[in-house]
């Protein structure tokens, strides 16, 4: 995550993919599941270089937004396929 944008902003993973979110800027970000995601994660504010992991251990697609810089619906978003 850099700027105001996860890259990128769509990927598609297998069941028990470790995916993992690296920050690479100034800005405060994190990474927040939508509403209605299979399942919820959350991050706390990430520092500059930081990561944070979340395991998909189910099909489905996981929206995810970044709060300070987005909504469910807009702004700086992302979405895991899992298959």
């Amino acid at each position: 995550m850099s700027g105001t944008a996860f890259s990128p902003s769509v990927d598609t993973v297998a069941v028990g993919a470790n995916v993992t979110w690296t920050k690479q800027d100034g800005m405060a970000h994190n990474v927040t599941s939508s509403p209605g995601a299979p399942a919820a994660f959350s991050s706390a504010s990430l520092a500059n270089g930081a990561t944070y992991a979340h395991v998909f251990a189910a099909t489905g697609t996981y929206q995810y937004y970044c709060s300070f810089h987005g909504t469910p619906t807009s702004g700086m978003r992302g979405t895991i396929v899992v298959q």
